[in-house]
């Protein structure tokens, strides 16, 4: 069954039934620009701008984390912030991208902007 099966797929892409996968990779590839709208979060800490279409519920869970950690890092290394930390929570790759972050990595750092960017 799996080799007729394999066999029919085979012969079914040959023929160009099928499109080609370089066709679905450009229109990947061809991401256009969002328009990013922005919600605002301050925490103690933390002033977290985050896309519009994330749940609130989401992003005060992410400030909460943050923060947490923040109690561990200050413990570890004697830091005390002396005003509030900048972060951008992105709700997709797209955006993420397009704010300069590397997809195979799950947020950065922009020096330029002074903010923290995570996804």
């Amino acid at each position: 069954m799996f080799r007729s099966s394999t066999l029919f797929l085979l012969i079914f892409s040959a023929a160009g039934l099928c499109p080609a996968l370089s066709a679905q990779e450009k229109i990947g590839k061809a991401r256009g620009k969002i328009k990013i709208t922005w919600s605002e979060l301050n925490t103690k800490n933390y002033k977290i701008e985050y896309e519009g279409a994330i749940p609130v519920q989401t992003a005060h869970k992410i400030g909460q984390e943050l923060e947490d950690i923040l109690v561990q890092y200050k413990a570890l290394f004697r830091f005390k912030p002396s005003k509030k930390m900048l972060v951008r929570f992105m709700d997709s790759e797209n955006t993420y991208e397009q704010v300069g972050g590397d997809p195979r990595m799950s947020g950065f750092y922009n020096p330029g902007s002074g903010y923290l960017v995570i996804k």
